[in-house]
């Protein structure tokens, strides 16, 4: 390489520049100094004969040739100033350059972020993709010739060097991505010359091998002279390399602007790969190092995408050595990083570097890796699984041979799976086995059910170990989790998409069939096997009852498994005699009510042990019943296994309410009375007529009952059962609300009137129930003394549990209002809480409001300014700086729930203004600053509309009642301002 490449200011007139003829033309046309970069931008053209061509006007007259092609670099940049023949031979590059950045920075000013080679769309990619298509096709076909004749790429070099250095952001931004292109093409020709060499010289070692007489002298000198001259060019060429990337790359891969600093790690990673004899030194890694520290996730991630090809070849791993030791704990902490596209590549590096380095990462390194399969997030749990799984659960090569103790073999996967309960145990995440199968669901082992089946059935044979309760509850918990996952294609909560459900394809229906399929062939025989060997298990048996959802249950009769049904029906009646746990009762009666479906071929055989299990219910409940009654008529207090067994009976029976319709047997009336009874137990706090939970059963079994005959439309005295039922509701809602059952009597109020509010013959709202249903929510949801209480309580599960029945309570009123069952109005005391109680509850009253605007604009509209109205009346006394703050940000908040449509909301934006003012000058209360918070939906007034607002807030100014006080001067002018604001912007 010549000595001129070391110059800054190297122009035309160049000592080193060999003699050119002069030519006729010594001002070029813009048009035609363009049409290099029109064409290259356009991409409507080979940019291979697009280069030929050039070639071939440069052999022609390298001056015309050169400032064609610097002209396409600088409108490249996005400039519009035309490169002379005279200015390259008059002028400085450098002073060339800055002329040219002074009349881009004149002609464009902001022009920043908007140049022809930034941004992510479709044009820029484009762009960026020619031009560096172009630069390597030019050195490709220059490479035997033109390359090293010390003029070419001597200009080319110095002028993308100082373009690099400029300030002027669009020509380091373009400048940088041609060099970075062109040491990547620089490279590209360094490695085809060292392959060529290497085949010379083993061909010339092969020829000095022969003989004497055998040997082609002439052919042998030729190509030693031929191999002297390759090593020059390569000399030529690794001189231009390290010297960019000594001017370049240096001083840009730190540059100031993001994308920049991704062009030169992206390229240094492709010479790397490419070139690993120049660049895999530490000299050079270390530019890949100091990067993973950026505080730009897209310059971290470009940086660990050029490491990573590096960690997954194994030739590599020996020159990685110092690197890794320098840098571990950075790759490491990436796993955690908060851009989880990053986070992805840095467990898939580590998983490399784990490969082919198995020493280098340490147990708590591993640790921190594996914790990463509960993730929320897919992308990194996947990427934790995909880790976990090359850790710990690769098969061996070397298959044991392990037999059970009645000689089945063992299955491949057994010590996999194994592993992986024990794995699940040691990670303490009890409720997160559905976490973990969906990290592991492309590993077999996970959808191994004859394998797992056999771990648990059958006995363990000489030299297995057994496993333990734990072990045996882990493994049930992740099979059943499988199994929802591969049938039904369920994402565990907070994974996949915001609602929570896959939109499934046509091949994932099939193949979810397809495992259905395949799932019921093989639990339909060994199904009773598991639930009467873990039947006394309540952990175990509530998980096994659940497997029947998962299954074809058609396929008992289609397969000739009538055997096996009737075995599990059999166990059924066993589950519900034996137990006495909510869980596993209510798993029994819903695995019922699948296998008694009208439609299915067994349903007679289904139907009639049903109805046996009712009989035996109801029974079991009435003789209860009969033993608790006798021990309060004599004046006896119940024992506790008296009491027990009472509320076990109801429990049952409510249990079966939910799921099973006990058609006209007469039992409504019964559990009435005991309602009644418990409820004025429960007022009067008196032992009586059972405990809360007794009372709370018999409260349900009630509701249940009411749903069952309205599905069934048993309409004789449904209206008079519907009336009583609900007076009882809304005593214990009014005189016991702290109770838990006046928590179940509201939801049950409300379920009714939504279920029955489509039927004024049954049941008719009036204000009383509406009004002491805002009392309830007022005095126990929307109440700072119960959210005190939650905040200092010691128990995180109990606080949560609690939350969530506040919620649940909440949704179900804010149902009677988007059913339209409740007028609107009051809604207005749960908007009132929007700000105050966000964090609890602001999701489910966005989501009500939300409903109502979409049903009535006006209606939503009056809603927000009755909240607004109703918030300003809570205040005692003067309005505070503090509190009309807050009610501003309340205001800004609603007018955003109003959504951006301005055309579709025009109306109510107006009725907003046209009601608060009203209100605000009105004679019943001072309420003038309230105009202070209106101001908030002043935006939401359409250019057009706000004459007329203005007009009418004169006219109600102009009534007396309030004078030209700052609240109304700052109303009005938030109208007049926008319109100005406005109007200058449209015009």
């Amino acid at each position: 390489m010549s000595d001129s490449l070391l110059l800054q200011n190297l122009s035309l007139n160049s000592p080193s520049r060999p003699p050119q003829p002069t030519s006729r033309l010594t001002r070029p046309m813009a048009r035609q100094e363009d049409s290099l970069y029109t064409a290259v931008a356009g991409g409507k053209v080979s940019l291979h004969q697009l280069v030929s061509d050039w070639l071939e006007e440069y052999k022609t007259n390298k001056d015309l040739a050169m400032v064609s092609m610097v002209q396409f670099f600088i409108s490249a940049c996005g400039c519009s100033g035309q490169v002379t023949l005279e200015m390259m031979e008059d002028m400085e590059q450098g002073e060339m350059i800055n002329m040219l950045a002074e009349q881009f920075d004149k002609e464009t000013p902001g022009v920043a972020g908007n140049y022809p080679v930034a941004g992510q769309g479709a044009a820029a990619k484009k762009l960026r993709g020619n031009l560096s298509e172009f630069i390597l096709q030019l050195v490709k076909q220059a490479q035997n010739s033109i390359l090293y004749d010390q003029y070419l790429m001597d200009n080319l070099v110095s002028l993308l060097t100082m373009l690099s250095a400029s300030q002027v952001r669009p020509f380091r931004h373009t400048s940088t991505l041609s060099s970075m292109s062109l040491m990547t093409a620089l490279v590209h020709v360094w490695v085809t010359v060292s392959k060529v060499q290497q085949n010379m010289r083993q061909y010339l070692e092969r020829e000095e091998d022969r003989s004497s007489n055998q040997r082609e002298l002439d052919k042998m000198e030729k190509l030693a002279t031929r191999l002297e001259e390759m090593e020059e060019n390569q000399e030529e060429i690794q001189k231009m390399v390290t010297y960019m990337f000594k001017s370049v790359f240096v001083h840009r891969y730190r540059d100031v602007v993001d994308d920049i600093r991704c062009v030169c790690l992206t390229e240094l990673g492709v010479w790397m790969m490419e070139c690993p004899a120049l660049f895999m030194e530490d000299s050079y890694l270390k530019y890949l190092g100091w990067p993973l520290h950026d505080k730009v996730g897209s310059v971290r991630l470009c940086a660990i995408k050029s490491l990573l090809p590096l960690y997954g070849c194994r030739d590599m791993k020996d020159k990685l050595v110092l690197f890794t030791e320098k840098f571990k704990d950075r790759l490491v902490s990436l796993v955690l990083d908060k851009d989880l596209e990053v986070a992805v590549c840095g467990i898939q590096l580590l998983q490399a570097l784990a490969k082919y380095q198995p020493n280098s990462l340490t147990d708590n390194h591993c640790e921190m890796v594996y914790e990463l399969v509960y993730s929320t997030h897919r992308m990194v749990a996947r990427a934790a699984g995909s880790f976990l799984q090359q850790r710990l659960f690769m098969p061996s090569l070397a298959a044991e041979k392990v037999r059970t103790k009645r000689g089945k073999m063992r299955l491949s996967n057994t010590p996999l799976l194994r592993d992986l309960v024990q794995f699940f145990i040691e990670s303490d995440r009890p409720g997160y086995e559905a976490y973990l199968v969906d990290s592991l669901i492309d590993n077999p082992m996970v959808k191994d059910w004859e394998c797992m089946t056999d771990l648990l059935v059958e006995e363990c044979g000489p030299g297995e170990e057994d496993l333990d309760d734990s072990q045996e509850t882990a493994l049930i918990m992740l099979m059943v989790a499988s199994m929802k996952q591969v049938v039904m294609g369920e994402d565990p909560p907070g994974r996949g998409s915001a609602t929570g459900k896959r939109v499934q394809t046509a091949k994932d229906i099939r193949q979810m069939a397809v495992e259905k399929e395949m799932l019921t062939n093989h639990f339909m025989a060994i199904l009773p096997s598991l639930i009467h060997k873990y039947l006394p298990d309540q952990v175990k048996v509530s998980k096994l009852l659940t497997i029947p959802q998962f299954m074809n249950l058609e396929m008992f009769t289609t397969s000739r498994q009538e055997r096996a049904l009737d075995g599990l029906l059999k166990l059924l009646t066993e589950v519900v005699e034996k137990h006495t746990e909510e869980q596993v009762l209510g798993e029994a009666f819903k695995m019922l009510e699948l296998l008694c479906c009208p439609q299915s071929a067994s349903y007679g055989k289904c139907d009639a042990k049903r109805e046996q299990l009712v009989e035996v219910v109801l029974m079991q409940f009435k003789m209860r019943l009969e033993e608790y009654t006798s021990f309060l008529t004599e004046d006896d207090e119940p024992g506790d296994e008296e009491r027990f067994t009472y509320e076990l009976s109801l429990l049952k029976l409510r249990l079966l309410c939910k799921h099973h319709d006990l058609g006209e047997r007469e039992v409504w009336e019964l559990l009435l009375d005991i309602l009644r009874r418990g409820v004025e137990s429960n007022q009067q706090d008196m032992s009586g007529w059972g405990s809360e939970e007794a009372t709370l059963s018999v409260l349900l079994c009630c509701f249940y009952s009411l749903l069952w005959d309205k599905k069934a439309d048993r309409r004789r005295d449904l209206r008079s059962k519907v009336d009583r039922f609900m007076m009882l509701c809304r005593e214990v809602v009014v005189h016991a609300p702290a109770s838990m059952l006046a928590e179940e009597a509201f939801i049950s109020i409300c379920d009714l009137l939504v279920v029955f509010g489509g039927d004024e013959e049954l049941v008719r709202p009036n204000a009383a129930i509406v009004e002491e249903l805002v009392r309830y929510l007022e005095e126990k949801v929307f109440t700072d003394l119960e959210r005190r209480e939650m905040e200092v309580q010691d128990d995180e599960d109990a606080r949560v549990e609690k939350l969530l029945r506040k919620r649940n309570i909440l949704t179900c009123f804010c149902k009677l209002v988007v059913m339209k069952v409740i007028p609107a109005k009051y809604f207005t005391m749960v908007l009132a809480n929007y700000m105050s109680f966000f964090h609890e509850f602001g999701d489910i009253i966005k989501a009500a409001l939300g409903e109502v605007r979409d049903s009535s604009r006006d209606m939503c509209a009056r809603v927000i300014i009755m909240a607004l109205v109703e918030t300003f009346d809570k205040i005692e006394g003067e309005v505070s700086a503090e509190q009309l703050k807050e009610m501003k940000e309340l205001a800004r908040r609603l007018a955003m729930l109003l959504g951006l449509d301005m055309q579709k909301n025009r109306q109510a934006a107006v009725l907003i203004h046209r009601e608060g003012i009203q209100i605000a000058l009105g004679q019943e209360k001072d309420r003038v600053k309230l105009l202070l918070v209106i101001t908030e939906f002043s935006g939401k007034v359409m250019k057009q509309d706000r004459p007329r607002v203005v007009d009418f807030f004169n006219r109600e100014v102009s009534k007396g009642r309030v004078g030209e006080v700052e609240e109304v001067v700052t109303y009005r002018n938030s109208l007049l301002g926008l319109q100005r604001v406005v109007t200058g912007e449209e015009d």
